[in-house]
């Protein structure tokens, strides 16, 4: 009797392994399909206009909001001195009020302290735990200030956009 139950014991548990396996396979299909219409909609944004790069910079920033299950997004690019960041899309830029936070247009000095500008210089992935803990907050920079306050973004991902090796932009 209790071998039976040892028995009965162990075939619940490996039944509970593969039930667990198969919803972790069904969440990675999830995501993959995610992440396969998301570069079809870039694609085909991109086949339609190949004279405006505008469409196809919100629908890079747009499906990297939808990826990331994320708050907002701003793409960022290095003008070709490499001197200056400019803001050329948002998704979700505003706060709870509906007001805009940061605009497209906005302009940086591209520095290597900021993890913007680390995110730059070294051509990698940055983030940021907890931004009421970033320097620029802590320093009371106008813009940080507002994300976190305002917005409410507590957490920061920072993507290098590259080409041969070298940032020219960034996802944040």
């Amino acid at each position: 009797m209790v071998l039976q139950e040892l028995d009965y014991g162990a075939s619940q548990v490996q039944s509970q392994i593969v039930e667990d396996e198969n919803i972790s396979l069904r969440d990675e299909v999830v995501r993959l399909r995610e992440r396969e219409a998301a570069s079809r909609e870039i694609l085909a944004v991109i086949s339609g206009n190949r004279e405006d790069e505008r469409p196809v910079l919100d629908a890079v920033t747009q499906n990297s909001v939808k990826l990331c299950d994320a708050a907002g997004a701003g793409l960022w690019l290095l003008n070709s001195a490499g001197d200056v960041t400019t803001l050329a899309s948002t998704a979700r830029s505003h706060d709870q009020k509906g007001e805009e936070v940061v605009s497209v247009g906005l302009e940086f000095p591209r520095e290597n302290k900021s993890l913007m500008g680390q995110c730059f210089r070294d051509a990698r992935t940055m983030s940021v735990a907890d931004n009421q803990e970033d320097t620029y907050y802590l320093d009371g920079d106008p813009t940080a200030r507002k994300l976190v306050d305002k917005v409410g973004m507590r957490s920061r991902l920072i993507v290098p956009l590259l080409e041969d090796g070298v940032a020219f932009g960034c996802i944040s």
